[in-house]
């Protein structure tokens, strides 16, 4: 896929064995988060049929959602089989 340098979209690489590369619409960086920070996912997120939200964090005065790769993997590989 071609982009323009102003295009705001980006690729991530998931995985570390079987990679994926996803679009999205923008990456606002790379953060080490402190666990013991961490909230559990709002309960229309956890009871969600198909959730890959591990836990919630602060990041820069916003919330930010830690995603679970290995099962967001898996469901890639579910989708595609």
């Amino acid at each position: 896929m071609a982009t323009s340098p102003h295009d705001s979209s980006r690729m991530i690489v998931l995985g570390r064995k079987d990679r994926w590369v996803v679009q999205v619409e923008c990456v606002h960086g790379v953060v080490h988060l402190d666990t013991s920070d961490s909230l559990g996912p709002p309960i229309t997120v956890r009871d969600a049929r198909q959730s890959f939200v591990v836990s919630m964090s602060r990041v820069d005065g916003r919330m930010a959602s830690l995603l679970d790769a290995e099962a967001l993997i898996a469901a890639f590989q579910e989708a595609l089989a």
